[in-house]
C-alpha cells in the first residue's frame, strides 16, 4: 500500500484551472516572451526548461 498516489494526475481532476494553465503554457512560444536556455558551466547544475518554471 502507498502513502500517496503513484500519479500526481491522481490529485488533479480533469476540470480544474491548472489543466487550462498546463494547456496554455504548452501552446506558448517562449522564445518571443524572452525565455531562453542557457548553457552552465561544468561546475553549475542541469537547467531548468523555462516552461517548467512558468507552469510548475
Amino acid at each position: 500500500m502507498l502513502l500517496l498516489p503513484e500519479a500526481l494526475d491522481d490529485y488533479v481532476g480533469p476540470d480544474t484551472p491548472v489543466r487550462f494553465i498546463e494547456a496554455l503554457v504548452d501552446r506558448l512560444d517562449l522564445t518571443i516572451t524572452g525565455f531562453i536556455r542557457v548553457t552552465p558551466k561544468a561546475t553549475g547544475r542541469p537547467r531548468h526548461d523555462p516552461a517548467d518554471l512558468l507552469a510548475g
